[in-house]
């Protein structure tokens, strides 16, 4: 997990219904317990966690938002999550209304294309 999600998800916009709306509040706490637990490894940013599989930090619909890079047989598989919700989202350059940086979610579209 990016250590800018957990901040995000347990942070000051939160009090907004705009924002929180997009989490469960018991999952939110479930990850908490998780944490004090020793059991979510954090990072800051790109990491490549063995060879052919990577994290990227990409932001945008949330604070903390990462993809997941996986090297195949037959090249590249992005596990995007929320970075693009629809194909079009991306490809029209028009970003998902729910968003908590725009400009984060744009550069992030650089990172999914093949």
């Amino acid at each position: 997990m990016q250590d800018a999600e957990l901040a995000y998800a347990t942070g000051r916009y939160m009090a907004q219904s705009f924002f929180s709306h997009a989490y469960e509040l018991e999952e939110v706490v479930a990850m908490v317990r998780n944490v004090y637990k020793g059991r979510v490894a954090f990072y800051d940013g790109d990491t490549e966690l063995v060879p052919g599989l990577s994290l990227h930090h990409v932001g945008g619909h949330t604070l903390g938002l990462q993809v997941v890079r996986l090297w195949t047989r037959v090249g590249w598989l992005v596990l995007a999550s929320d970075a693009s919700h629809y194909t079009a989202n991306m490809n029209e350059g028009k970003p998902f209304p729910v968003v908590a940086d725009v400009t984060a979610m744009v550069d992030g579209w650089q990172l999914l294309r093949p």
